[in-house]
């Protein structure tokens, strides 16, 4: 298992990597899938939020250095008597796991970071010396080396399974190989490449880099009311100003990035604009499936065109600016929730002296890519005259 011997010198990265996570109850291990890991702490049958929070308190020590694993099964007997908790497996085994995933993957994710603003062109995967069970198939790919974005960090960007210890390192371009034979074969009892445990076959280091709002939307949507209520709060009074930084420098890219005949290229890119409230969901008539909002960079332009798919032509004051469509998601928090019972759509409504104006959301709106919610029309109206009649429903908005 991973110590001080193996993960001697904490760093900055590893140690802000975990303290993003947001503590998420769950009764199994795969409650929380692949990336939502990176952006979810989670011990499997710690349901309690008093109990989570002594488990973060631990292991936030050892992944900062403070805590070998003799020091943190002490921890682990304190919290189980403390709480009266139940648990599976011989204690050993059970404070083993929860210390060496959970260094082992922060370690790994601190390092990608590392790895990216350090402007490294290539990885080599290196297989952990000294393991008492090698998996052939990691030994297999030991010397493999690759350019950082190559589909084969998007899988075997390691750990690639429990107790795995491999790592990857730099490497220069001249050192790149030939990727090794069967690294991408599915094994069919896991669902991952063969040799990678199930469940793991996703870059850690990505996806702690990536949005939490797009990562924990689907998780958030299937919580309790209770747990959803209190995770939303702190999502929000933590990442809403970074999202609204991010999506207006999303933005500004989606609008430069244009071809040699002037037309701006899109990809149908999804990003998150926002998270419905959790009261607003329970009033919903409907389920969704997540709590993010999203828009593609397509729809994102439409917004502010006059005319639009279907031959719809709007007026050009009803249009929203540039500058209004990079704002969308402070736009859209600080709107009202309503429902339009005849077109089954949520609509986010700002009726200010000035402007005034509504928003409308497809919920559980299937894309390329998945199921969101999605931003389908944005416009400008007349001041008062945006939800009138018995086909809208004002729904509670979030504290």
């Amino acid at each position: 298992m991973a110590g001080k011997s193996t993960f001697n010198l904490p760093f900055a990265e590893a140690e802000v990597f975990f303290k993003d996570k947001l503590g998420i109850p769950s009764e199994r291990w795969d409650d929380l899938w692949q990336a939502e890991h990176a952006k979810g702490f989670m011990v499997a049958g710690a349901m309690q939020a008093d109990l989570l929070a002594d488990f973060r308190g631990a292991v936030e020590k050892a992944v900062a250095g403070g805590m070998t694993l003799p020091e943190f099964r002490e921890q682990f007997d304190d919290i189980v008597q403390k709480h009266g908790w139940a648990y599976n497996g011989s204690r050993n085994w059970r404070s083993a796991i929860i210390y060496d995933t959970n260094v082992t993957t922060a370690y790994q994710a601190g390092r990608w970071q590392q790895f990216v603003e350090g402007g490294a062109t290539h990885l080599m995967y290196v297989h952990a010396d000294g393991v008492l069970n090698p998996r052939p198939e990691h030994q297999a790919m030991h010397g493999t080396v690759r350019p950082i974005g190559d589909d084969f960090w998007h899988s075997w960007y390691p750990p690639n399974g429990w107790g795995c210890h491999c790592r990857a390192v730099r490497a220069e371009a001249g050192e790149q190989t030939e990727l090794p034979p069967g690294w991408d074969v599915i094994d069919q009892k896991t669902g991952a490449p063969v040799g990678i445990g199930k469940g793991w076959d996703y870059n850690v280091g990505q996806a702690g880099m990536d949005s939490h709002h797009a990562i924990l939307g689907e998780k958030l949507a299937s919580l309790p009311a209770p747990w959803r209520k209190t995770l939303y709060g702190k999502l929000a009074s933590r990442l809403d100003p970074l999202c609204d930084r991010y999506f207006h420098e999303w933005g500004l890219a989606v609008a430069q990035d244009v071809t040699q005949a002037g037309r701006i290229k899109t990809n149908r890119e999804m990003i998150t604009v926002m998270h419905i409230a959790p009261e607003t969901i329970d009033a919903l008539p409907l389920t969704p499936e997540t709590t993010a909002v999203a828009i593609s960079d397509k729809e994102w332009l439409h917004l502010q065109h006059a005319e639009q798919p279907g031959g719809a032509k709007r007026k050009p004051e009803h249009v929203l600016s540039r500058e209004d469509a990079l704002q969308l998601p402070a736009l859209m928090r600080n709107a009202l929730p309503w429902w339009d019972t005849k077109d089954g759509r949520l609509l986010y409504v700002f009726d200010g002296a000035e402007k005034a104006g509504k928003v409308a959301v497809a919920i559980n709106y299937r894309v390329r890519g998945g199921m969101f919610n999605s931003v389908r029309t944005a416009l400008f109206v007349e001041p008062g005259d945006i939800v009138q009649g018995e086909r809208y429903r004002r729904l509670p908005a979030g504290e």
